[in-house]
């Protein structure tokens, strides 16, 4: 399970934090950790990277989603994410890469 150490949020945004989320049976994340890259949902409504979380994103008004594994000593060890609420915005390679 993941569990949620920071966030920010904008004052519009609810948060996730509370949430309880699985790795295992969670075909995104079991992917992230196993490639070690980035996951990108540019629309998070029509991108199958983002149909086990569906429903909770549609909750939450979601548009768009970057999440990148961390590690240490090549081991993964956590995600970082990036959610857009108001906007669908095109993620280019150096912002991806920027996380």
């Amino acid at each position: 399970m993941l569990v949620s150490r920071a966030e920010y949020l904008q004052s519009n945004c609810q948060s996730i934090r509370q949430l309880d989320i699985y790795i295992k049976h969670n075909p995104d994340l079991e992917k992230l950790f196993i490639n070690d890259k980035a996951l990108v949902s540019k629309n998070i409504h029509t991108d199958k990277i983002s149909v086990p979380f569906a429903n909770l994103y549609q909750a939450i008004n979601l548009k768009t989603i970057i999440s990148v594994p961390t590690s240490y000593n090549s081991e993964v060890n956590g995600v970082i994410s990036v959610h857009q609420y108001d906007d669908f915005p095109t993620w280019t390679n150096d912002e991806i890469e920027f996380l």
